[in-house]
């Protein structure tokens, strides 16, 4: 490798092979990864003999770096053709570490026009002073920043601040993961104590007034993110904010300040909850809330939010009840509301303008007492109604009405109910649905009649009817069946005769499963000896 003075571009991915001798390679113009060594081997000073570098460079296990003196070696802030840099330590360390990473760190400063950084493991407890220059000192003194348009910091467990960013004026993209030990998002966010205003009161400077993605996720101990005061305009071009995994976080900014917001998730805020419009924005396209333990109610949006196009409530186990406005978008193509075992209703009135519905979950919500009429959803394609156990009936009119409807799910319903509701009102289906799922429960003796009429079933699946112990020979009248399921019928004992199964001559395949007396039942597998892949467990 000594004799490769003039190699221009050296491609490594792995960093158990690391060339001791990669520090005679002075023309490199190319190195992705540079793995700095211990004990003097391929220390990081290597890095500053390599003055063409350009494009992306990680650097790994910064920890065998011993003060600020040696990382400055490295000679970065010259490497200006260099637009990525990551910058990452070992993962498990023992403590002490903070404030040689931090020393470490402000010797590796970059040169002013870098586009990306990733800080990853760092175990200091203040961001370099380079993260936040100033163009002139004294009391006017205002931000210089790096032309950041990617920032990622990812397990920097010793911060207690999160960085001063609001006036960086490239940054579009940020990503801020297990800060275990930041509190609070406040001022120090937005602006440090020097910000520069346009002298126009009536025109204030913009905070964020790049950015278009940030992430939130794994802040465990963070309870208030801070809004800024109401005159100052923030984050005016953000399309997509997450928030994951903050458990502590119970106050978050007026989303309806965000005006070009479209994506929007919260997941695992246990502590999180709303009131009045300061969670939405009125040009959100895609709203996603997951476990957030604390949450009764979504709130009503006057107005409705008018592009919303797809909804998800998942996983809220105190939320009782969806007010009308966040279902009144007429561009709303999917809902999916499931596991939210204390949901008592969902509004009637607005799903009504829901003229473009193309999909609807509802799933897993044991009290839901009524569901509203999907009459008038002549585009829907899918829809599921999954473990509403309180459920005792259905609008009859619902599926009648769906003439593009191409995929069902039903059940379970109430325990009282000896029947499917729903089935012997949708003639209208016979000739469009393709794939229906039917979970059964303990009253239900045989399978729907009405089934052996839906001619251009592709799919069929049957779960949980525990007091069927034969399949019916109408069975084998649906001959566009190409798969057949068959999972949790604990007293199954018999499929349709051969003749009858024989019948199903497009079957392509026949699974079942947790169905223990079928299985033992040998003499039934001479029945399903023609098909191509037939599969009793």
């Amino acid at each position: 490798m000594k004799n490769l003075v003039s190699l221009k571009h050296f491609y490594i991915d792995s960093r158990r092979h690391f060339p001791d001798e990669i520090g005679c390679l002075t023309g490199l113009q190319t190195l992705p990864i540079f793995d700095v060594g211990t004990k003097g081997r391929c220390g990081i000073g290597k890095l500053g003999c390599f003055t063409e570098l350009k494009g992306e460079l990680a650097i790994f296990n910064l920890q065998n770096v011993r003060n600020e003196e040696e990382a400055r070696e490295a000679k970065l802030w010259e490497k200006v053709k260099l637009h990525k840099l990551s910058y990452e330590w070992k993962y498990s360390r023992s403590e002490g570490y903070y404030n040689i990473d931090q020393d470490v760190l402000e010797g590796l400063k970059p040169h002013l026009d870098l586009k990306n950084l990733m800080i990853e493991n760092y175990k200091g407890e203040q961001y370099p002073s380079w993260l936040a220059r100033k163009s002139f000192s004294g009391p006017s003194a205002c931000f210089q920043p790096i032309n950041l348009v990617e920032l990622t910091l990812s397990n920097c467990p010793n911060l207690k601040s999160v960085p001063s960013l609001g006036q960086y004026p490239n940054l579009k993209f940020l990503e801020m993961h297990a800060l275990r030990n930041v509190s609070c998002i406040g001022n120090e966010f937005y602006f440090d104590g020097n910000w520069c205003n346009s002298g126009d009161e009536k025109m204030p400077i913009p905070l964020f007034p790049a950015l278009e993605k940030f992430t939130l996720g794994g802040l465990k101990e963070v309870k208030k993110w801070l809004d800024v005061e109401p005159a100052i305009p923030v984050f005016p071009s953000l399309k997509e904010l997450q928030i994951e995994r903050c458990n502590k976080l119970s106050r978050i900014p007026r989303m309806s300040r965000f005006s070009s917001l479209e994506k929007l998730t919260i997941q695992g805020c246990e502590e999180l909850s709303w009131t009045g419009d300061e969670l939405f924005s009125s040009s959100l396209k895609k709203l996603d809330i997951a476990y957030c333990g604390s949450l009764k109610s979504i709130p009503s949006v006057e107005g409705g939010i008018s592009f919303l196009q797809e909804l998800r409530v998942r996983d809220c186990d105190k939320l009782c009840k969806i007010e009308e406005g966040l279902l009144a978008s007429t561009c709303l193509k999917q809902v999916n509301i499931s596991a939210c075992p204390n949901l008592i209703s969902i509004p009637l009135n607005g799903l009504s303008a829901c003229t473009r519905l193309e999909k609807v979950v509802i799933e897993g919500c044991p009290n839901l007492i009524s569901i509203p009429s999907l009459d008038g959803f002549s585009t829907l394609l899918s829809l599921t109604l999954r473990g509403l156990t309180n459920l005792e009936s259905i609008p009859g009119e619902s599926i009648d009405c769906l003439p593009l409807l191409k995929s069902l799910e039903l059940g379970p319903f109430s325990e009282e109910l000896e029947e499917f509701p729903l089935l012997s009102s949708i003639p209208n289906l016979r000739s469009s649905l393709q794939h229906l799922i039917l979970n059964g429960w303990k009253k239900l003796s045989s399978l729907p009649h009405q089934l052996q009429h839906f001619t251009a079933l592709e799919r069929l699946e049957i779960r949980h009817f525990n007091g069927v112990i034969a399949l019916p020979e109408w069975l084998g009248n649906l001959s566009s069946l190409r798969g057949l399921d068959i999972w949790y019928c604990e007293n199954l004992m018999r499929l349709p005769s051969k003749e009858a199964m024989q019948r199903l001559s497009n079957l392509q395949l026949l699974l079942t499963c947790y169905c223990p007396r079928l299985k033992k039942n040998r003499a039934e597998l001479s029945k399903i000896s023609h098909i191509q892949n037939a599969y009793i467990h």
